[in-house]
Protein backbone atom coordinates (compact mmCIF):
# COMPACT_ATOMS: atom_id res chain seq x y z
CA UNK A 1 0.00 0.00 0.00
CA UNK A 2 2.76 1.93 1.07
CA UNK A 3 3.88 2.17 -2.98
CA UNK A 4 0.42 3.97 -4.09
CA UNK A 5 1.13 7.09 -1.90
CA UNK A 6 4.28 10.08 -3.52
CA UNK A 7 6.55 11.21 -0.76
CA UNK A 8 4.42 14.53 -0.61
CA UNK A 9 0.81 11.98 -0.05
CA UNK A 10 2.94 10.56 2.85
CA UNK A 11 4.03 13.77 4.45
CA UNK A 12 0.26 14.93 4.08
CA UNK A 13 -1.60 11.42 5.31
CA UNK A 14 0.63 11.84 8.45
CA UNK A 15 0.08 15.48 9.32
CA UNK A 16 -3.55 14.39 10.10
CA UNK A 17 -3.69 12.89 13.85
CA UNK A 18 -5.09 9.43 14.30
CA UNK A 19 -8.45 10.44 15.29
CA UNK A 20 -8.73 12.32 12.02
CA UNK A 21 -8.18 8.94 10.04
CA UNK A 22 -12.04 8.90 9.42
CA UNK A 23 -11.41 11.56 6.65
CA UNK A 24 -9.82 8.80 4.54
CA UNK A 25 -12.99 6.77 4.63
CA UNK A 26 -14.20 8.01 1.05
CA UNK A 27 -11.52 7.98 -0.88
CA UNK A 28 -8.96 5.78 0.08
CA UNK A 29 -11.06 3.87 1.78
CA UNK A 30 -13.20 3.19 -1.14
CA UNK A 31 -10.11 2.46 -3.30
CA UNK A 32 -9.60 -0.76 -0.48
CA UNK A 33 -13.27 -1.90 -0.44
CA UNK A 34 -13.04 -2.16 -3.89
CA UNK A 35 -9.59 -3.12 -4.87
CA UNK A 36 -8.44 -4.99 -1.66
CA UNK A 37 -11.68 -6.83 0.07
CA UNK A 38 -13.31 -8.90 -2.63
CA UNK A 39 -14.95 -11.87 -1.06
CA UNK A 40 -12.83 -14.43 -2.65
CA UNK A 41 -9.05 -12.58 -0.87
CA UNK A 42 -7.00 -13.85 1.60
CA UNK A 43 -7.47 -10.22 3.34
CA UNK A 44 -11.47 -10.62 3.09
CA UNK A 45 -11.10 -14.10 4.81
CA UNK A 46 -9.13 -13.49 7.44
CA UNK A 47 -11.45 -10.69 8.46
CA UNK A 48 -14.20 -12.91 8.26
CA UNK A 49 -12.83 -15.35 10.73
CA UNK A 50 -12.08 -12.67 13.36
CA UNK A 51 -15.56 -11.61 13.04
CA UNK A 52 -14.97 -8.35 10.98
CA UNK A 53 -17.92 -8.53 9.08
CA UNK A 54 -18.46 -5.31 7.25
CA UNK A 55 -16.10 -3.60 4.47
CA UNK A 56 -16.24 0.08 5.96
CA UNK A 57 -15.05 -1.68 9.08
CA UNK A 58 -12.21 -3.64 7.53
CA UNK A 59 -11.20 -0.40 4.88
CA UNK A 60 -11.18 1.60 8.46
CA UNK A 61 -9.09 -1.19 10.10
CA UNK A 62 -6.74 -1.02 7.22
CA UNK A 63 -6.40 2.67 7.23
CA UNK A 64 -5.65 3.26 10.78
CA UNK A 65 -3.17 0.07 11.16
CA UNK A 66 -1.09 1.77 8.04
CA UNK A 67 -1.33 4.82 9.66
CA UNK A 68 0.64 3.48 12.89
CA UNK A 69 2.76 1.49 10.02
CA UNK A 70 3.96 4.77 8.25
CA UNK A 71 4.08 6.42 11.69
CA UNK A 72 6.49 4.30 13.24
CA UNK A 73 8.76 3.29 9.66
CA UNK A 74 8.31 6.62 7.89
CA UNK A 75 9.61 9.28 10.81
CA UNK A 76 12.20 6.51 12.39
CA UNK A 77 13.68 6.57 8.55
CA UNK A 78 13.43 10.13 7.89
CA UNK A 79 15.45 10.83 10.95
CA UNK A 80 18.20 8.83 10.28
CA UNK A 81 18.54 11.05 7.22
Amino acid sequence: MEKLFKNEDIKKFLRHEYSDLFLYHFGFGTWIRNNMLDEQSKLYKMFISVNVKQKDEMSSLIINLFYIYIQENYVLNSKDE
